[in-house]
């Protein structure tokens, strides 16, 4: 991959700020999209803005198409903040923020039957503001990261005993479109983000994935092994397919633009 410039540039096209990325010996003007963040063109060192702009104007209805769909995911899905009872899903519930004073120095996340509670340190109780509180998002990243290593090798390990299959390893990570997969070598790699889903969506995943052991790929004889073990694997699907991006708030590459 050619590297980067030192400096990315920034300008506006209709209503939308676009990211622009220079890359050396770039042939082809590139354009990426994605919810929640900015219009990403990579272009070469020596491409104008001129050039940039009449290519983004060809790409118009292409660009506004998409846009428009990632409005109504923004509608649909508004930024989370770090307020008195916000809501954030843990295994398919919607658990109500709530803070608590605590005599440690740092802060970090509990939970309840129905509430997710940010221990804050004393000293800094009465002098935190709204914006303020944002900076502690790392404790509830690092929350939800124990909780899906803890619950989901609980999960793989009962799935594991029934299908008779089983890793050599379990990884955790967070991938901005994968939930799972499975190496050559037997390592399952699990998405941590899917510890906001309901159990039926976490235990398909483990499933599917635990199916790759025996069948490296998606033919007949791997969804017959889903289907016999999970059969109504086709509705946590359809799950994911609708409501993924309500975990979006989890993914490190995106709350860098969102926070």
């Amino acid at each position: 991959m050619w590297p980067k410039t030192s400096q990315d540039e920034e300008l506006t096209f209709e209503r939308w700020t676009v990211k622009v990325e220079r890359r050396a010996f770039r042939r082809n003007l590139s354009i990426y999209l994605k919810p929640f963040q900015p219009i990403r063109v990579v272009a070469c060192i020596s491409v104008s803005h001129t050039r940039i702009l009449d290519f983004l104007q060809r790409k118009k209805f292409w660009i506004a198409k998409h846009m428009s769909h990632f409005d109504d995911l923004a509608k649909r899905y508004p930024r989370k903040r770090i307020l008195h009872s916000e809501k954030f899903p843990y295994l398919g519930h919607d658990l109500s923020l709530r803070f608590l004073p605590t005599p440690l120095k740092n802060a970090f996340v509990s939970r309840t039957e129905d509430n997710l509670n940010l221990h804050l340190p004393h000293e800094l109780w009465e002098i935190l503001d709204d914006d303020s509180l944002e900076q502690f998002w790392p404790a509830i990243f690092d929350f939800y990261k124990k909780e899906a290593e803890k619950f989901i090798l609980q999960r793989i390990q009962v799935w594991s005993e029934m299908m008779q299959l089983h890793p050599s390893a379990v990884r955790f990570k967070n991938q901005s479109t994968r939930w799972g997969s499975c190496t050559s070598k037997g390592v399952i790699n699990i998405n941590w983000r899917l510890v906001g889903a309901p159990l039926h969506v976490i235990d398909y995943i483990l499933v599917h994935e635990l199916a790759h052991l025996k069948h490296l790929n998606h033919s007949k004889s791997f969804w017959e092994i889903v289907a016999s073990i999970y059969p109504d694997y086709e509705k946590a699907e359809k799950w994911l397919r609708h409501h993924h991006h309500g975990l979006d708030f989890l993914n490190n590459k995106i709350t860098s633009n969102l926070y």
